[in-house]
C-alpha cells in the first residue's frame, strides 16, 4: 500500500513541477497578469507542497522512516492542494476543464482512500 502512496504523491509532486511552468509560458494563467501578489504566495505554496509530495513519496518508496513521519503532513497538503483546484476548475469554462475536473477528483478519492486505509492499518 505505501508502494502504491509513494508513486502517487511522487508523481503528484512531479506533475506539478511540470504544470506550473508550462502554463506560466503558455501564458494559460490570466491571474498572474491581474493579481501578482497573489499568484506569488500560490506558488511557494504549489512549490512546498510538490517538496513535500515528491520527498515523502520517494522516502516511502524506499522506506525511510522519516517519510512515515512526513506523510501525515503531506497528505494534508496533497489534499488541500487537490480541493484548491477542484474549486478553480468548477468555477471555469467547464466544457474545457471537466477532464481535469475529473481527474482532480479522482486523484482526490484516491490519496484520501489511502490515507484512511493506512490510518486504519496503525
Amino acid at each position: 500500500m505505501k508502494k502504491a502512496i509513494g508513486i502517487l504523491y511522487a508523481l503528484n509532486g512531479l506533475s506539478m513541477f511540470i504544470v506550473w511552468p508550462f502554463l506560466i509560458l503558455n501564458d494559460q494563467v490570466p491571474e498572474l497578469h491581474t493579481n501578482l501578489f497573489y499568484m506569488s504566495f500560490h506558488f511557494l505554496a504549489e512549490f512546498i507542497t510538490a517538496i513535500f509530495c515528491v520527498v515523502s513519496g520517494i522516502g516511502l518508496l524506499l522506506k525511510r522512516q522519516f517519510a512515515e513521519e512526513l506523510y501525515s503532513v503531506t497528505t494534508g497538503f496533497f489534499i488541500g492542494a487537490e480541493y484548491l483546484a477542484i474549486s478553480y476548475y468548477l468555477f471555469s469554462d467547464l466544457a474545457t476543464a471537466l477532464p481535469v475536473l475529473y481527474m482532480l477528483i479522482g486523484l482526490n478519492i484516491t490519496g484520501l482512500t489511502l490515507f484512511i486505509i493506512e490510518l486504519e492499518k496503525q
